[in-house]
């Protein structure tokens, strides 16, 4: 994901602690937790998680969690004064396309916590086309992203491997 959003023109922060506070044994203490990224690019700010829910067996309990930690991060742009007022605030899940069919019997509670689910293999072919551009700028100039540039390998060898197979298969 973090490719992809800075193939799209964002800048992008991994692993942004999020302070939350919490009373133990009486005195409250500060902790944290850590959203996987934030993009931002012009006056756009994504807040993203990605999260897999193929072990997990109540589901509700889970999605009130992440909105809770949604809300911890809304709480800590507020105290750090983080000016985004202004910009487009979105907050965005990325999950497994198995996940997606059991997520959508909860679509309602994920809108009222202004969470926007979306499917990670709807990334693929925009980056895709992103790890091509890449190849371009490495042929002409020398510089190009080189994972964006392994990607694109892997997903060739990919789309060969399973022709063969099926071409195998006829025969």
């Amino acid at each position: 994901l973090q490719r992809y959003y800075q193939c799209r023109g964002y800048y992008v922060r991994t692993s942004v602690p999020i302070p939350y506070r919490k009373k133990v044994r009486g005195i409250e203490k500060t902790f944290y937790k850590f959203l996987d990224m934030v993009a931002i690019r012009n006056s756009e700010v994504l807040l993203i998680e990605c999260r897999s829910f193929r072990n997990v067996k109540k589901l509700k309990p889970a999605i009130e969690r992440i909105c809770r930690f949604y809300d911890y991060v809304d709480k800590a742009f507020e105290i750090l004064s983080i000016p985004i007022h202004s910009a487009t605030l979105r907050k965005l899940m990325y999950v497994e396309d198995d996940d997606w069919d059991r997520l959508a019997t909860y679509d309602k509670l994920l809108q009222k916590c202004g969470i926007e689910l979306i499917r990670i293999s709807s990334i693929v072919e925009e980056l895709i086309k992103c790890a091509e551009r890449e190849q371009e700028l490495r042929k002409t100039r020398g510089e190009g992203d080189i994972l964006l540039s392994i990607i694109a390998f892997l997903v060739r060898n990919i789309n060969r491997t399973t022709a063969s197979r099926t071409h195998g298969e006829h025969i």
